[in-house]
């Protein structure tokens, strides 16, 4: 789907045409709306044409809205002229999963790939390169300031295979940026040349918790390698850190080599957790950051294995 500048969308929910099925969105390529229903939504290859092409469209390359769980897969997105891949299912009755894997996402006026949801997030094989704004972004926190509490707490995971990477690099924004209390779980990942942050994973302050949820809120971060693989963050810049952690969780990082970044190389932050977490490093290179090497906070045991 390419190089396109008005895209008619003719849809049908449960088989039946509903009331107004034309629906036209002003430069984007491919916009799924099933909000009035449950549904799921999923995009994915056909025997075909396994890895569908969406580029060089003036919009966003796909959007979804949606109050059911979402899959997109096998599909590649460039030079599209807003976000390349948008999923919006933070509208559900309940958590509904996203999942998104086999994605490439290069040269987007925005975000790569950008998830707000409020359930468990899954991401498996993605590039995101040269985008102008974030190369993967996900809030599936949602906090609501009035009710003191995020919406959503579930996990969050960026995985590969033993011979594959996430690869997200050359982008204007943060590298990785995960809103969220949720556990996450990344591996093989290399995030090189963003902006700011390569990795940074944030939660609400907890001063905005409602006191009476403060026990529920966790979190925490883990990241190990598959194979042979490495970790690699770096080459930051416009003073960004490779790696900053805010969670309320246990953090524990494996395999990880940090270096030639603008600010510090490895921060972490979980001092603020209800009950003390630990922080575990090991077999992390961290070298050529313009600031500190590893600023750790935390009321928990503190493990550095192997860290050069």
């Amino acid at each position: 789907w390419q190089q396109n500048f008005d895209y008619t969308l003719t849809f049908t929910y449960n088989g039946v045409a509903p009331s107004g099925t034309t629906t036209v969105y002003p430069r984007e390529a491919i916009v799924i709306d099933n909000r009035p229903g449950t549904a799921d939504v999923s995009v994915t290859g056909s025997a075909r044409n396994p890895y569908p092409w969406v580029s060089n469209n003036s919009g966003s390359g796909i959007t979804v809205y949606s109050r059911g769980a979402v899959t997109v897969k096998d599909t590649n997105l460039h030079r599209d002229g807003g976000v390349g891949l948008f999923i919006g299912n933070d509208q559900a009755l309940t958590p509904k999963n996203v999942t998104v894997e086999n994605v490439d996402v290069h040269r987007s006026r925005y975000r790569g790939l950008f998830i707000d949801s409020i359930g468990v997030v899954a991401m498996k094989n993605i590039h995101s390169t040269d985008n102008e704004g974030d190369g993967i972004y996900v809030d599936n926190c949602n906090f609501d300031s009035g009710a003191g509490k995020c919406r959503g707490n579930a996990p969050v995971s960026l995985l590969a295979t033993s011979s594959t990477d996430n690869y997200i690099s050359n982008n204007g924004g943060n590298g990785v940026s995960f809103y969220t209390i949720g556990l996450v779980t990344i591996n093989n990942l290399s995030a090189e040349n963003n902006a700011h942050e390569g990795l940074l994973v944030n939660a609400p302050d907890v001063s905005d918790f409602n006191p009476l949820v403060r026990p529920s809120v966790i979190g925490g971060v883990t990241m190990t390698t598959l194979g042979d693989y490495w970790n690699h963050v770096g080459s930051t810049y416009n003073s960004a850190g490779g790696v900053k952690i805010h969670t309320y969780g246990p953090v524990t990082l494996t395999r990880l080599g940090v270096d030639s970044n603008d600010g510090t190389g490895v921060y972490i932050d979980n001092s603020d957790a209800y009950t003390p977490k630990a922080v575990t490093l090991t077999n992390v290179d961290d070298y050529f950051n313009f600031c500190h090497g590893i600023e750790i906070y935390s009321r928990g045991a503190v493990t550095l294995n192997g860290v050069a």
